[in-house]
């Protein structure tokens, strides 16, 4: 598993400073059916309710759409990065198809809840400490070289947040200019709170999550 101590990456919850590179279009010819979506994860959490990382993720009842389940997760212990719900991404996608410069757009549903109190929801401030996303990624050369390695956020687009009720998160995410070969070690997406608060403060519930390929 992932140490808790990697190389300096962007910092947590700041977009990750990648320039698009030239990949060749042809690269993930075969990945997916013309015109398909090109999922690279999907989790609706009705069979299995995502890794924990640093925290405890149970199943909820019902989901989003009022029937199957969600996850949610909280914690009992500080940690320096956020306790996140963890899910990885297809190595086998990644490892064919994805380089440098892509771009994922990250969608998800989420509710954000008072630890002591679960039928209230949690205030929480728009592009600061309103839950998120970040991925956890390590990259190195045939040689062990590490190119990239570190949490790196999303692009945060909040515009409104609604305390009581499910919110849909679509936020973006480049690979790093850094992660220049083709084997990745570790690609796992994190979804998190987005504020370290202290144990016990908060619970968080989340459904339906997606990563998307981007054409551009």
């Amino acid at each position: 598993a992932p140490t808790p101590n990697p190389t300096p990456g962007p910092t947590t919850g700041e977009p990750s400073a990648a320039v698009p590179t030239a990949v060749p279009a042809d690269l993930c010819a075969g990945t997916w059916a013309d015109g398909e979506e090109k999922v690279v994860l999907s989790n609706n959490y009705d069979s299995i309710s995502g890794r924990a990382w640093k925290s405890t993720v149970v199943p909820v009842i019902p989901g989003f759409d009022g029937t199957g389940q969600a996850a949610m997760m909280y914690y009992s212990a500080p940690y320096a990065q956020q306790p996140a719900i963890r899910q990885g991404v297809s190595m086998t996608i990644l490892n064919n198809c994805i380089r440098a410069g892509m771009r994922f757009q990250v969608t998800w549903k989420v509710k954000l809840l008072d630890g002591a109190d679960d039928t209230q929801g949690y205030p929480c401030s728009l592009n600061g400490s309103c839950p998120t996303a970040r991925f956890r990624i390590r990259q190195e050369d045939s040689t062990g070289k590490i190119l990239c390695n570190g949490w790196y956020g999303v692009s945060r687009t909040d515009t409104n947040w609604d305390v009581d009720g499910w919110n849909f998160k679509s936020e973006t995410f480049t690979i790093p200019s850094g992660c220049t070969g083709n084997t990745w070690r570790w690609f796992l997406l994190d979804l998190h709170n987005g504020q370290n608060f202290s144990p016990f403060t908060t619970k968080m519930i989340v459904d339906d999550t997606k990563i998307v390929l981007l054409d551009d």
